[in-house]
């Protein structure tokens, strides 16, 4: 019957149930969706979250970003994007080093209430969590505006990991020092006459936040960065050979 039921393929279709084969126990209760909403996964999950860390040991730098896993059915959890390629799907918080994920916290899950405690939102909360699984200290991490903030710097380097933030920030409610805002301008010809200005300050005198450094660019319009990775800050002479038309040589 089992020979039948495998059909000619039969090793392939051994080791695929071998590898995915699932069972629940019904003797046991299902807990609240406010507790576990990823109830019937949470042991996939888990899985992933402990031999992650075993089976790759990340460098120096490492990043944080969101992650989306694609589903076209019905959820309430299901979070309905526009914005990428991907499409709808369920969304993880991951912390990643060249392509590979170490640790996944799934959005749609309660944020851990030992960080939730200080105040921290429950966003950073959940990076908090991610930081957690490192073995080292003095992590350098990207990431990108949705995470990155002053206060969360802070935390991150308060954490037992001393994680080091660095990344592009949101102007509006992220610590951005007024002296190096720059507004985004409309008008074409003015926009030419502050392309390329260049703001910085460096936050002295906090031992909890030590080499925070806040700067920003004006490219096509304003971006703003913060970093706790720079030793220092200094003006550098870049020279780049350029084609010209007119005269047929490089220079």
């Amino acid at each position: 019957m089992i020979k039948e039921a495998f059909g000619t393929n039969a090793s392939c279709r051994h080791r695929q149930i071998k590898c995915f084969f699932a069972l629940q126990n019904p003797r046991i209760p299902t807990p609240s969706r406010k507790t576990f909403p990823n109830w019937k996964v949470r042991p996939l999950l888990k899985w992933i979250n402990h031999v992650g860390p075993q089976c790759y040991m990340p460098g120096k730098s490492i990043s944080i970003d969101e992650m989306t896993m694609g589903f076209q059915g019905r959820h309430r959890d299901k979070k309905r994007i526009t914005y990428k390629s991907e499409g709808d799907g369920f969304q993880a918080d991951a912390l990643s080093d060249d392509g590979y994920a170490l640790q996944i916290f799934m959005r749609n899950d309660p944020a851990p209430k030992e960080y939730l405690k200080n105040g921290t939102s429950p966003l950073h909360a959940r990076v908090l969590r991610l930081f957690d699984v490192m073995e080292h200290q003095y992590h350098q991490a990207g990431m990108d505006n949705l995470y990155n903030s002053v206060s969360f710097c802070k935390k991150s380097y308060m954490h037992k990991n001393r994680v080091l933030v660095h990344g592009v920030a949101r102007k509006g409610g992220r610590g951005i020092p007024a002296c190096v805002k720059q507004e985004e301008i409309q008008n074409r010809e003015e926009q030419l006459k502050v392309r390329g200005r260049v703001k910085a300050a460096v936050l002295r005198g906090d031992e909890n936040c030590p080499n925070l450094i806040a700067a920003s660019v004006y490219d096509t319009k304003p971006v703003h960065y913060l970093s706790m990775v720079s030793d220092v800050v200094r003006w550098v002479e870049k020279l780049s050979k350029v084609y010209n038309v007119n005269t047929d040589t490089t220079e």
